[in-house]
């Protein structure tokens, strides 16, 4: 009972202030550079960066919006077989969909397509499903530059899912690739005959 006076007057004196003091100016984009894959991008307000094994435990990144949006960045070397082609964007998306599939129940693909990111074209899913009883809404995207391939997913309550569209574009919309883009080198003829003839 003897603590109802105090916080009476700690609401008053908050009150009286409010108008008065300053409000305080967002803070700063916070910006992520991955130490382990060459990319960066921007986390503002209020997104807060987790420990990756709290959601899963191969994601560089990992970040959480109020507790209430999640989203892991899982960059990764892709395979190098002579003679085969390496995985694009659409391969690390049909591996992905084939995982949730079987693991999420009622998972549905309701929108799909292709995205641009510094000028890289990837893929991006909509998607939702239903895992503990929750329904929970998905938005994945999927990219390659080089040898490597990455996969940005987001996910949240269905009831959010306008919130999380939103705010995963706004982070994509900050997405850099940290390596130069790959150079097609031109295959060079096999002797001096094919140069004579390509000169005829």
């Amino acid at each position: 009972m003897r603590s109802f006076p105090i916080i009476f007057l700690a609401i008053l004196f908050g009150c009286g202030c409010e108008s008065n003091a300053p409000k305080s100016a967002p803070l700063a984009p916070l910006q992520f550079e991955s130490k382990s894959a060459p990319y960066r991008l921007e986390l503002a307000e209020p997104w807060a960066i987790t420990n990756p094994k709290n959601l899963i435990t191969h994601a560089d990144l990992a970040a959480s919006y109020n507790g209430s949006l999640y989203l892991i960045v899982i960059p990764q070397k892709l395979p190098s077989i002579p003679g085969v082609e390496s995985p694009d964007a659409l391969a690390l998306k049909r591996a992905s969909l084939a995982v949730l599939e079987e693991r999420l129940k009622g998972f549905t693909v309701e929108r799909q397509g292709p995205i641009k990111l510094d000028n890289e074209i990837g893929q991006s899913v909509f998607a939702s499903g239903q895992t503990e009883g929750q329904s929970i809404q998905y938005v994945a995207t999927y990219m390659t530059r080089g040898e490597w391939g990455f996969q940005v997913v987001g996910w949240g309550p269905a009831a959010k899912a306008t919130l999380l569209t939103s705010e995963i574009d706004r982070i994509l919309a900050t997405w850099k690739f940290t390596s130069a883009a790959p150079v097609a080198v031109p295959s060079l003829p096999e002797s001096e005959d094919d140069i004579d003839a390509s000169s005829d």
